[in-house]
C-alpha cells in the first residue's frame, strides 16, 4: 500500500505481502530540508520511493535499517545531494560503505550493530561520528578522507590506538575517543612530524599508565582530555606548545612530577581532581600562564605555598576535600593575582585564617 500526501511532510508505507509484513515509513519535512526513513530493508523493497524526496532535503536519518549491508547505492541514488546522513538504532546493520561519489559532510551512526565501515577516497566528508557500536578497531580507511576535520567514537569496543596513524590528516582538529574501552595509546613521540590537532578526548575509559611523550607531534593542540580514567603513572615529558588545557581528573595517580615537562607558557588551566595526591604536584610555578589549578578530593595535607607564589597570573585553586590544616598567615605568600581559594572540607578552622585576608582573596572553608 502506498499512501502520499500534499502536506509538507510526504508520508510513504510500504506492506510486504508475506507472513512477517514490514512497513516501510519515508516523512520528508521541507522547512527542514530533512527527510526521514523507518523499517528500511533496500534489499526487499529498493530506492524507488526516494524519488519522492523534495530536491532542497540536506540532512537523511535512517531509522531501524533493516538490512545488514549499507551499500555504495544509497550515495550513488540520493545522497550526492544530501550533506548529512544519519543512520540511529539499527541492531542489523554490521558493514557501511561509503563511496568516492557521496558530497555527504557529516556521518553518523548511533546504536547500530557496525563492526565495519569502509570509506572510499573522499574529499567531502569533514566530521564522521560513530556512537554505541561493537567496532572493535579505528576504520582504518579514515584516511582515505583528507578533509576530515572532526572524529568522535564514543560506546565503542575499541582497546588501543596509535597516535601516530593520525599525522597524515593535516586538518583534523578534534578526536574523540570516549567512553569505550580503551586500554592502551601508542605513540611514536617524534617532533619531527606536525598536525592541527586542536583537541585529544580520551576520557571515560581504561587507560592505567600513559606515556606523555606520544603527543609531542601535536604541537597545535589546545586540550588534552585524560580524565575519568584509571591512571596510576604518567611517563615521559609534556612537550605541547599551544596547550592551554590539561584535564587529569578521576584517576588514581598518587604523584605528578611536572619538572621533566617542557615549558608550556600558555598552559592556563590544569584539573587534578578527584586522585590520591598527597602533594601539590612539583614545578607547577613553572607554567606563567597558569590562572586555575583544581586539586580537589586529593589527600593534600601541605602545600609549598612558596612554589605557588611564583605564578604571577594564578586567580584560582580548589584545595577543597584535602588534609590540609592550617595555611600561611602573610598574604605575602600567596600569588600575586590569586581571587579564589577553595579549602572546604579541610580539617581547618575559621581561626586559621589570616586576619583581612578575605579582603583581597575569596576564601571559602565551609
Amino acid at each position: 500500500m502506498l499512501f502520499f500526501t500534499n502536506r509538507l511532510c510526504t508520508v510513504v508505507t510500504v506492506m510486504l505481502l508475506r507472513a512477517s509484513a514490514q512497513g516501510l515509513k519515508f516523512c520528508c519535512n521541507e522547512p527542514d530540508s530533512r527527510c526521514t526513513i523507518e523499517e528500511w530493508n533496500p534489499s526487499e523493497e529498493g530506492y524507488f520511493f526516494l524519488n519522492h524526496m523534495p530536491n532542497g532535503t540536506h540532512v537523511i536519518k535512517i531509522v531501524n535499517l533493516q538490512n545488514v549491508l549499507l551499500e555504495a547505492k544509497l550515495c550513488s541514488t540520493v545522497v550526492q545531494f544530501v550533506n548529512s546522513l544519519s543512520v540511529e538504532n539499527s541492531p542489523k546493520l554490521g558493514i557501511v560503505i561509503i563511496p568516492a561519489t557521496c558530497t555527504i559532510e557529516t556521518l553518523i551512526m548511533f546504536k547500530t550493530g557496525v563492526r565495519i565501515i569502509h570509506f572510499e577516497k573522499n574529499s567531502a566528508i569533514i566530521s564522521v561520528t560513530i556512537r554505541n557500536s561493537p567496532i572493535t578497531n579505528i576504520p582504518a580507511t579514515l584516511l582515505t578522507l583528507p578533509a576530515i576535520q572532526h572524529i568522535l567514537l564514543e560506546y565503542t569496543k575499541i582497546a588501543s590506538i596509535d597516535l601516530s596513524w593520525f599525522y597524515p590528516l593535516k586538518g583534523l582538529a578534534t578526536l574523540k575517543l570516549v567512553k569505550s574501552n580503551l586500554q592502551v595509546v601508542h605513540g611514536e613521540g617524534s617532533t619531527n612530524v606536525t598536525t592541527g590537532l586542536n583537541v585529544i578526548n580520551l576520557s571515560y575509559n581504561s587507560l592505567r599508565a600513559l606515556n606523555l611523550n606520544g603527543f609531542a607531534p601535536f604541537a597545535e593542540l589546545t586540550q588534552l582530555v585524560l580524565a575519568h580514567n584509571k591512571l596510576e603513572s604518567l611517563t615521559g615529558a609534556l612537550n605541547i606548545p599551544a596547550l592551554t588545557g590539561l584535564m587529569l581528573n578521576h584517576n588514581r595517580l598518587k604523584q605528578l612530577d611536572a619538572c621533566q615537562w617542557n615549558d608550556t607558557q600558555r598552559l592556563q588551566g590544569i584539573t587534578l581532581a578527584h586522585n590520591y595526591l598527597r602533594q601539590v604536584p612539583a614545578c607547577l610555578e613553572r607554567f606563567a600562564s597558569l590562572a586555575h589549578v583544581d586539586l580537589n578530593h586529593n589527600r593534600i595535607g601541605y602545600v609549598r605555598w612558596e612554589d605557588l607564589q611564583q605564578l604571577p597570573k594564578l586567580a584560582s585553586i580548589d584545595l577543597s576535600f584535602n588534609r590540609i590544616t592550617a595555611i600561611p598567615a602573610d598574604q605575602a605568600q600567596y600569588p600575586p593575582l590569586l581571587k579564589q581559594l577553595d579549602l572546604c572540607g579541610n580539617p581547618i578552622g575559621v581561626v586559621t585564617i589570616p586576619d583581612g585576608l578575605n579582603d583581597s582573596i575569596h576564601v571559602t572553608v565551609v
